[in-house]
């Protein structure tokens, strides 16, 4: 309840009582579009990816919780992880065989792709992220294997 109640009073300072308000409409045809059966199947088989390969990616996070201090800071907006069936379109039209590739991903986040990306069988894979915290959590989960390279810029 206090979350809920703080996120009313931020919203109520960001926008004052009448922004709010007009805003209303927008949340409900947001609220209407995520209970869309494809939505509700997409985020499933979002948290069923984590679920297999025992990782936290799914959700977004804002820009306040990326602790990001670097001098791009003002361009990060907020942590949104790669929808599988989006990392699926960018990758059909790559070839078979990819293991004299390297995957580079810049701005990894919590390191969706480059799991994915290692699924597919790349030589190489580098994660590149500004964001200490999500650095950090994505190195207590994998560490540093052999194919998994995580470069943090400060």
């Amino acid at each position: 309840m206090r979350n809920k109640l703080t996120i009313l009073l931020r919203r109520l300072a960001r926008h004052g009582l009448l922004g709010s308000l007009k805003l209303i409409p927008t949340n409900i045809r947001w609220a209407w579009r995520q209970l869309r059966p494809s939505n509700l199947a997409e985020r499933r088989r979002e948290r069923a990816l984590d679920r297999e390969f025992a990782m936290d990616t799914a959700g977004n996070m804002t820009k306040g919780a990326l602790q990001a201090e670097t001098e791009t800071a003002g361009e990060i907006t907020f942590y949104q992880p790669v929808p599988l069936r989006i990392f699926d379109e960018m990758t059909g039209c790559l070839p078979s065989n990819l293991s004299s590739f390297c995957f580079i991903d810049i701005g990894s986040g919590k390191g969706r792709a480059l799991v994915l990306a290692a699924r597919l069988g790349f030589n190489e894979i580098i994660g590149v992220e500004f964001s200490p915290t999500l650095s950090q959590d994505r190195r207590e989960k994998f560490g540093t294997p052999s194919q998994l390279y995580i470069d943090y810029h400060s």
